[in-house]
């Protein structure tokens, strides 16, 4: 992700890396499986909560970003 400028974070707590879905294309050539986390943002009050609606696994291999 460095070596293409993409921002991402590291979870040590529970060893993932968060990073955007438009950089999956970075790890084209990578083995390895992903999860793609949909989220909606609604609001409580006076904050806002990030709800996690939706897991799908995948491979950077076989994910296309046009079908999310």
């Amino acid at each position: 992700m460095e070596k293409h400028q993409q921002p991402y974070s590291v979870n040590d707590d529970y060893q993932f890396v968060q990073f955007p879905v438009e950089a999956v294309k970075w790890l084209k050539t990578k083995n390895l499986d992903i999860v793609i986390s949909s989220n909606v943002v609604e609001l409580e009050g006076d904050q806002q909560l990030i709800r996690e609606v939706k897991l799908e696994w995948t491979t950077p291999k076989k994910f296309n970003i046009t079908e999310i």
